[in-house]
């Protein structure tokens, strides 16, 4: 749950947008739904452009969810003590 939390952090709350995620446990293929608002969240209310950041859409918005999310999946996995690591490619 505090690798979810961070890489929200990291990609969209830090941005102003708003975020939410479900954890699905099932065996032998746990996962995690994030779903963003496109508007960010400022002084108390959504504005009313949505103003998605650059760094979130087309083609270099997917590359670079995916390096941030191996970045913070590999951080985590090395204070859990596993060997495993994620590839973002």
């Amino acid at each position: 749950i505090n690798l979810v939390r961070e890489y929200i952090q990291t990609k969209f709350i830090s941005k102003g947008l708003v975020a939410t995620y479900a954890i699905h446990w099932e065996e032998g293929n746990p996962h995690v739904h994030i779903v963003y608002s496109s508007r960010p969240f400022k002084d108390g209310a959504f504005s009313l452009s949505k103003t998605i950041s650059r760094d979130l859409r087309g083609p270099g918005g997917v590359r670079g969810l995916r390096e941030i999310a191996a970045h913070v999946i590999n951080k985590h996995q090395e204070l859990a003590g596993l060997e495993d690591r994620v590839d973002p490619r």
